[in-house]
């Protein structure tokens, strides 16, 4: 529950959270809002580059990403889930307004990953779906017009390498002409 116990409580009243609490669970809103936007962003992927290879990467972890919008919704809109109001019937445990154990956060009965394995999840899944887009713009374009091919990445390659040789040159501290 989002209030702490009377026992337990370190002098503070009953049902008040600690400041470390409320920023946790700031924390957990926040990392509910990222996943949103990044879900967001790679359903505009898919639907702007209207690519099936995007598509593809995207759709096994749709439900992960519907998971985690359901959650930020119940968590931002609350107050519908209270009891007696209208949205608390969505809710399979009412009474759970919000719960932080560990790496697991429940709202409603419902349970999410908010620890490292849901952040190495998250960039899984941008790297598979920008993975894919790219490989796809690039069979594209080795198909339609394979002399621009050379062009994508000669340009990146160059720029690497003098990165790298002024990289190099810099750590070797040459001795200063005379």
């Amino acid at each position: 529950m989002l209030r702490e116990s009377a026992t337990g409580s370190g002098g503070r009243q009953p049902g008040r959270r600690s400041r470390s609490q409320a920023s946790a669970f700031r924390s957990v809103h926040f990392y509910l809002i990222c996943w949103r936007m990044i879900s967001k962003h790679l359903a505009l992927v898919r639907h702007l580059s209207r690519l099936p290879e995007v598509g593809r990467a995207l759709r096994p972890f749709v439900r992960t990403l519907e998971g985690y919008e359901a959650m930020r919704n119940h968590y931002e809109h609350f107050d519908e889930r209270l009891p007696g109001q209208a949205g608390a019937r969505r809710l399979a445990a009412p009474g759970d307004l919000g719960s932080l154990m560990g790496e697991t956060f429940t709202f409603g009965g419902e349970k999410i990953d908010v620890g490292p394995n849901s952040l190495r999840l998250m960039e899984r899944i941008v790297r598979e779906v920008l993975n894919a887009f790219k490989v796809a713009v690039i069979q594209d374009v080795a198909a339609k017009t394979p002399e621009r091919l050379g062009g994508l990445f000669m340009p990146v390659t160059t720029q690497r390498i003098a990165r790298e040789v002024r990289r190099i040159l810099r750590g070797l501290q040459l001795p200063s002409p005379r």
